[in-house]
């Protein structure tokens, strides 16, 4: 198998109706080949960041599956609220499982090993892209919708009333955070 999709997390939001969240990246077990290798979350209307268990909160189909799967959430209960939002994210353990012998050349386990290797990779990247930006201007922060999570400072904002919607062309360096719509001073 090879790695084509850099993608190793989704967020996406409520609407009342909808309880299966696709996402488009592989999801394995975990080195034990049992634990599915995700984190779910939802995150409320004001940013709470809540981790979801699997079976009782949720179910995922597609695991193993390059092309991803979906996540029905939650498994009882009413459908996510418009205005708040589900995150998946490939969650494998940083551990290196492959042992190698000289037994003769196995490029399986060399494929599998290195594969491992990128899905691990991929995840810090998303990670670290969500919690942090260097210092801008409002007007040079990224979409709000696809950084969801996602921390920065900004150097010219208007006001710094924590949770309001940050407006640029003032003096005011302050700490924001998308919430998926907007970016919020906080």
């Amino acid at each position: 198998m090879t790695i084509s999709n850099e993608t190793a997390s989704i967020t996406t939001q409520g609407n009342g109706s909808n309880k299966d969240f696709a996402y488009n990246f592989e999801v394995p077990y975990q080195a034990d080949g049992t634990t599915v290798a995700v984190n779910v979350f939802t995150i409320s209307a004001s940013g709470v960041w809540t981790e979801r268990t699997i079976t009782t909160d949720f179910t995922i189909t597609g695991v193993e599956d390059p092309a991803g799967g979906s996540v029905h959430y939650p498994v009882t209960g009413s459908a996510l609220a418009a205005g708040t939002y589900l995150v998946v994210q490939r969650a494998l353990d940083y551990v290196q499982g492959t042992a190698l012998e000289d037994q003769g050349f196995r490029a399986s386990s060399v494929e599998e090993a290195l594969d491992t290797l990128v899905m691990q990779t991929q995840q810090l990247v998303a990670r670290s892209l969500r919690l942090t930006l260097d210092a801008c201007t409002v007007a040079q922060l990224p979409s709000s919708d696809t950084n969801i999570g996602t921390r920065g400072m900004v150097t010219d904002a208007t006001a710094t009333t924590y949770a309001s919607i940050v407006a640029g062309g003032g003096s005011n360096i302050v700490p924001v955070y998308s919430d998926g719509e907007d970016w919020r001073i906080g």
